[in-house]
């Protein structure tokens, strides 16, 4: 059985219930963090930047149990690189399996 590190991503934090019920899994998590020291999991976590979780993620990253990197999609690098990601991902899937995406002109440039 592999031992880890095992990677858990938590996508889309943001939509759960409530602000609360979102900020309870932080706290969840960050217990597990403190009571297992040198954890076999890691946490990614993924979501709007929110001010009540910005608070807890900040405070979480204070405590040493985390580290925050923002990723703005609308920045114009992120859109450039994202878009030369999808381009050739189709391009190589529609190669691959000209079936389901065809040999289109607007999928394979």
């Amino acid at each position: 059985m592999a031992r880890g590190p095992f990677l858990i991503i938590l996508d889309g934090l943001d939509e759960c219930k409530s602000k609360e019920a979102q900020c309870q899994i932080i706290e969840l998590i960050k217990l597990q963090l403190k009571d297992s020291g040198a954890s076999s999991l890691l946490w990614m976590i993924c979501s709007q930047p929110e001010p009540h979780l910005k608070r807890v993620v900040h405070k979480a990253e204070a405590e040493g149990l985390c580290w925050v990197e923002e990723l703005w999609i609308d920045d114009p690098e992120a859109q450039s690189d994202t878009e030369f990601y999808l381009r050739d991902e189709f391009h190589r899937i529609s190669k691959k399996h000209p079936d389901i995406l065809g040999e289109r002109e607007d999928v394979a440039t």
